[in-house]
Formats: C-alpha cells, structure tokens, sequence
C-alpha cells in the first residue's frame, strides 16, 4: 500500500503542513534576495518598476489616497507617528485636562496636539483657535503676556 493513499488525520500532518509552508517560503525569500543580489536584475526591475509608476501614476496616487482618508485608524496613526504619542497617553493627556483645551478651557472641540518645536515634548491638547495663537506668538510667553495686557487696556482696565 502506498503512503500517499493513506490519510492519517492526526496532529502531525497539520504541523507537516504548516513546516512545508515555512520551508517553501523561505526558499523564495532566499531566491528573492539572490536575484535582488544581482546588479542587473535589479537595475531591470527599477526600470519596470518606474514606467509601470509613470504610466500608472494618476491610479496609483488615487488608490493611496482613498486608502489614506478611509482609514478609521489615520488620527491615532499620525499621532503616534508625529508625535510618539501612543492612544492610552493620548487619553491620559485628555482626562487630565477634563477633556477642555489646555489654554481656553472650552469643551466639545477637537484637539490637536501642542508640541515644543525644539524638544518635540508634548505640552498637552489645544483646540486649533489656542493652538495657531500659540504659534503665531513664536511660542513666547513674553508676547502673549504682552498681548493680554494690550487687551485689558483696550477694553478699560488700564
């Protein structure tokens, strides 16, 4: 009788199964880098690579697009990304300033991170009223210390 008839059903072949796998895929990663290894394949695939690019650019970038702005997840990326600000130290931030911008105090506006343009540490949450002020202001306290006067004499209390 021939092994190849039989069929065992146990736990082995599973993992038999599952070691192929792993097996066959590492024999083409290692001939995916041998080829990528080779100046010519290489400088031959870049070439494809960038007409099949300037042929298709127009759906390429619409494709990326719509990908980009559909994903629920794109503001907890870029915050992660931009600012190494994870969501539980977003939230943390957040709960700290009672869910209000940290300059104004308003609630039920959407925040934006302030951030030190030197160090890169983040300050806290500023609606984007609070937040352009601050930056139009260089981020000086001097300035702003200076514009809050200038408003208290213009309405009459200096």
């Amino acid at each position: 009788m021939s092994l190849r008839g039989k069929k065992s059903g146990g736990k082995g072949d599973k993992e038999d199964s599952e070691s192929k796998k792993e097996k066959a895929r590492a024999r083409a990663h290692d001939a995916h880098v041998r080829r990528w290894a080779d100046p010519e394949y290489r400088e031959r695939k870049k070439a494809e690579n960038r007409a099949y690019y300037a042929a298709n650019r127009k759906e390429l970038t619409e494709r990326q697009r719509q990908r980009y702005w559909s994903d629920p997840h794109l503001p907890e990326k870029r915050r992660a990304w931009r600012y190494g600000l994870s969501d539980d130290a977003y939230n943390a931030i957040l709960a700290r300033q009672h869910g209000a911008c940290g300059a104004c105090k308003r609630t039920g506006l959407e925040l934006c991170v302030d951030h030190d343009h030197e160090t890169g540490k983040v300050r806290g949450l500023l609606c984007q009223d609070c937040n352009k002020a601050l930056g139009l202001f260089h981020d000086n306290p001097d300035y702003t210390a200076g514009a809050t006067e200038y408003l208290k004499q213009s309405l009459g209390d200096g």
